[in-house]
């Protein structure tokens, strides 16, 4: 069974991959313009995206299979 404190964790790291999928949606997979809708540098949403699963690299665009899930 999982603490409170492991569970706020999952819940967390949740909404935030839900933001950032919803930002990427919005601003057509414009990953510049994505940054920019969560108030972010480009820097900081790539480092995110990728902690997230979002992205592999930054050279690589975000990936379809990510957002299906």
């Amino acid at each position: 069974e999982r603490s409170l404190v492991g569970r706020y964790a999952v819940s967390r790291v949740i909404g935030e991959r839900q933001r950032f999928e919803q930002a990427i949606i919005e601003s057509n997979r414009d990953r510049t313009k994505a940054a920019v809708l969560l108030g972010m540098s480009r820097a900081t949403f790539f480092r995110k995206a990728k902690d997230l699963g979002l992205v592999q690299s930054r050279r690589q665009s975000v990936t379809e299979a990510s957002l299906d899930q």
